[in-house]
């Protein structure tokens, strides 16, 4: 099928009340994140004592904080003039060179960066669990561009076509990894492009493919919303269709009689068979927040 890459935009539903029952829970009709600025030596003792510490983030860093209003809520800009310690830069530094490029974009960062590792095994791809707290980090620091390309890219791994030969990935799965690689151009000497190679569990010890990628995607398209306001994303025609066919995956009927997810042994965190069958605690963590997310 070739409808995602020609999807665009659904209407905009920004200012329709409707779209949270369609889509994702409290993605408009929200409580606004209120963050309270505190001016450099300003008497706090005493004042404010009847509101309520839940719905205020308290600043005071001895640096201004700056807010901007996406929507109904109101995210916290990363201030550049913020003093960093060593160990936040070092992190950083580690990070940004952890950052793979796709086609000169960057789509994510690799599961370990171990120079000294002649055999990195299949850490040197981008995991989509692993990429979550690291996208994170990108949101809250104001980099979000990062963030949209990998979701964006891994919807395109995402299998849409139902199958029954029991060696393609079943629809909905998404993949537990990726790999950029550079291969030449049919028919060109010299030239070269970059691929996207999923990995659906071939490259796993256990050699099952992963359960929570998915859950991990949706989860992340959740926070990019929430963190930059661009709500748009989710509404394209692919990415809802992504959503859905994931959905269908984790939610479809089936023999156990628990409403837990029923996954097989090797198919979480731990990649490898060590009898953990059934309902592995991750799975269900990373479950719940998905499924509450839609109504």
């Amino acid at each position: 099928s070739n409808t995602r890459n020609q999807s665009s935009s659904v209407e905009s539903r920004v200012n329709e009340n409707s779209f949270e029952k369609i889509y994702i829970q409290g993605g408009f009709n929200v409580k606004p994140l209120v963050i309270e600025k505190i001016e450099e030596g300003q008497d706090l003792v005493g004042k404010d004592e009847g509101i309520e510490k839940e719905h205020k983030s308290k600043v005071d860093d001895g640096a201004n904080a700056s807010t901007d209003q996406f929507g109904k809520a109101e995210v916290l800009e990363s201030n550049p003039e913020r003093h960093l310690s060593e160990v936040e830069k070092e992190a950083w530094k580690l990070l940004r060179g952890a950052v793979v490029n796709y086609c000169g974009n960057p789509v994510g960062t690799v599961a370990a960066a171990d120079p000294a590792d002649k055999q990195p095994l299949n850490y040197d791809q981008v995991f989509i669990r692993d990429f979550v707290p690291s996208a994170l980090a990108f949101l809250l620091n104001g980099e979000a561009e990062i963030v949209k390309n990998f979701l964006l890219h891994t919807l395109q791994l995402q299998s849409w076509e139902k199958t029954v030969d029991c060696y393609s990935p079943g629809q909905g799965l998404m993949p537990a990894s990726f790999k950029v690689r550079t291969v030449p151009l049919d028919g060109r000497v010299g030239e070269f492009e970059d691929v996207l190679d999923p990995d659906f569990g071939e490259s796993a010890i256990g050699r099952v493919a992963p359960v929570d990628s998915g859950l991990w995607w949706i989860i992340l398209l959740r926070a990019y919303g929430k963190l930059t306001g661009d709500y748009a994303l989710q509404e394209r025609v692919d990415v809802q269709t992504g959503i859905r066919l994931i959905l269908n995956l984790c939610l479809s009927d089936g023999f156990d009689m628990f409403p837990t997810l029923l996954v097989t042994d090797g198919s979480c965190m731990i990649d490898r068979r060590m009898g953990i069958h059934g309902h592995p605690l991750e799975i269900q963590c990373s479950r719940y927040p998905t499924v509450v997310s839609f109504e």
